[in-house]
């Protein structure tokens, strides 16, 4: 997983470094500040564009995470323990809640956290020891990718800031898809240099 979250991290910088080659061809080879209005009125829309599809992984892990953080330690709650875990564990999969944990398409997901899913719709409870261990899984899968998060969000705020853009036209506040204004899910600080 960590080997994955590093692959994943490099493929992000040279996304944004694709984008800014891209924006450079946009205007013209113009590598300074850009002084036109309407130009920085467009170039932000597609560089927010772009942000929120380089944030789209992250932003379906906060989601669950968080509901990982509130699931109440019940029978239900713990059936939407585990669907969320197995979400962190592999955002992209397209298991149902409702669906058993053994479908093909979770493939990303190890056998023992399908068998804990499986155990519980047929009735069962995961123990004390097994809540905590999904959520300290779960909470350091999150901090890494919030720190890769943060790098993607350097990244833009500095190609922002390379051509006179206001990053908080570019760079979407958690608050803005429904996080909580100026805090992560994780409790670190969300910022954004203008």
């Amino acid at each position: 997983g960590v080997e994955a979250a590093t692959g994943a991290g490099i493929a992000e910088g040279t996304k944004a470094a694709a984008k800014e080659k891209t924006l450079t061809e946009l205007l013209g080879g113009e590598t300074g500040a850009i002084r036109d209005p309407a130009k920085k009125v467009e170039v932000e829309g597609k560089l927010r564009d772009d942000y929120a599809k380089a944030s789209k992984d992250f932003t379906t892990l906060r989601d669950f995470k968080d509901r990982i953080d509130g699931a109440p330690t019940t029978g239900a709650g713990d059936i939407a323990l585990v669907f969320s875990y197995m979400k962190v564990l592999d955002p992209t999969s397209t298991v149902r809640e409702g669906e058993f944990a053994t479908a093909s398409n979770a493939a990303g997901v190890p056998d023992a956290v399908r068998g804990m899913m499986n155990q519980l719709i047929g009735g069962g409870k995961l123990s004390a020891a097994a809540r905590g261990e999904i959520k300290q899984t779960a909470d350091g899968i999150w901090k890494k990718a919030n720190e890769r998060h943060s790098n993607v969000t350097n990244q833009f705020s500095a190609i922002a800031k390379r051509y006179g853009l206001n990053a908080k036209n570019i760079i979407v506040d958690p608050a803005e898809i429904g996080g909580k204004a100026g805090v992560t899910p994780s409790g670190l600080n969300w910022s954004v240099a203008p």
